[in-house]
């Protein structure tokens, strides 16, 4: 009998300890899983990166259309960052071209060598159309995504190619962010 009252006083004099901890777990912040906070944004910042306008034209209009996230223009005020970029279509060179204004624009390391000092247009070297979706506060990677304008895609102009791959873009995109309704 004395062995059960010794343990009985054991347990009763732990139990504090145990309960304090279990307290002190349960204030820890709980990690947040992307899918998580994608379900949580309200607004959304959209970015070219370079490259081609028409993907970015795309993606940009499948979120004004989606009605799932509000679309603003200020980093700071969105919760979401979606970054596009992709491969040059060429028309910035023939612009440049045309301007006559040193004859070219080569970008090295974010500084304008040639051309217009002024044009500070970002240029791409990519062979695919990359979105990545941010966490506005954090900067983490949240979803990415890569696809290239197909050459076997016969009979489609390069703008098509590109707007198709943007496209597949976003169709991925919603199949992560909403995929009960991309089964239907």
């Amino acid at each position: 009998m004395k062995r059960f009252g010794a343990v009985i006083f054991l347990l009763l004099a732990w139990a504090p300890f145990a309960l304090a901890q279990d307290a002190q777990e349960s204030s820890k912040p709980l990690a947040v899983t992307p899918g998580v906070r994608l379900a949580a944004a309200k607004s959304v910042c959209l970015k070219n990166l370079g490259g081609s306008d028409t993907p970015f034209d795309v993606i940009s209009m499948s979120f004004s259309e989606w009605a799932r996230w509000r679309v603003v223009d200020d980093p700071a005020k969105a919760d979401l960052i979606v970054e596009v970029t992709s491969p040059d279509d060429g028309k910035k060179k023939d612009k440049d071209k045309e301007g006559g204004a040193g004859g070219f624009t080569a970008k090295a390391q974010g500084r304008t060598i040639g051309g217009d000092p002024n044009d500070n247009t970002p240029t791409s070297t990519r062979n695919d159309v990359l979105m990545s979706v941010r966490d506005a506060k954090t900067k983490a990677v949240l979803w990415s995504g890569t696809e290239k304008p197909m050459a076997t895609e016969k009979g489609m102009s390069k703008d098509e190619k590109f707007a198709a791959a943007g496209n597949r873009l976003m169709a991925s995109f919603r199949k992560r962010v909403e995929p009960e309704s991309a089964a239907q």
